[in-house]
């Protein structure tokens, strides 16, 4: 019974990683994402400051954001992205059992509230400039920031605007036990 239970828990885990690859065919019941329009379009500009990075951007959102959203997207402002030495690792499910059965643990976690914050493209923006080793930092004021939640569809375009590949999946999440280890959290 507990291999069945790891196996469920390695699945959902896995499915829940990778639930930012692809919006259209996660989110999306549409076959044609381009062919989605988004009605709503109304937006909100907030201006913040950030230590990591020395401008003040001002954050244009859709009319949904709260000052949590807005603390989240302030926290990616300034990131060092891009470069040469980008690793993404994958665990095979074989690996992510060998791992519990080494001690690893292999956590059962309820996730709950969940939606998704995308950033969609400005018109003509300004180029990244990218430092000697390839590295650029992202400016969060180079997008039109929207909230989806869950069964929402995540158009593919808003306003002449396209869907970038920075969207986040946010939600809260509590651990509830150590399934390897045996542990009640």
């Amino acid at each position: 019974m507990k291999k069945v239970i790891s196996l469920l828990l390695v699945v959902t885990i896995i499915s829940a990683l990778l639930v930012g690859c692809d919006w259209g065919s996660i989110l999306n019941k549409s076959e044609n994402v381009d062919d989605i329009t988004f009605t709503s379009t109304t937006t909100t500009t907030t201006t913040t400051t950030n230590p990591l990075f020395p401008e003040n951007p001002t954050i244009e959102h859709g009319d949904n954001f709260t000052d949590e959203d807005i603390e989240f997207i302030m926290h990616l402002h300034g990131q060092k992205m891009g470069g040469n030495d980008n690793v993404l690792m994958f665990y095979t499910l074989s690996e992510i059992i060998h791992n519990a059965q080494s001690g690893s643990p292999l956590l059962l976690m309820h996730f709950e509230n969940p939606y998704a914050i995308c950033a969609y493209l400005k018109p003509n923006p300004d180029k990244y400039q990218k430092d000697e080793d390839g590295y650029y930092y992202f400016d969060v004021s180079k997008y039109v920031w929207y909230k989806f939640f869950e069964g929402e569809t995540v158009p593919g375009a808003i306003d002449d605007m396209q869907l970038t590949s920075f969207s986040y999946l946010l939600f809260d999440c509590t651990i509830v036990r150590d399934i390897a280890n045996s542990i009640e959290y």
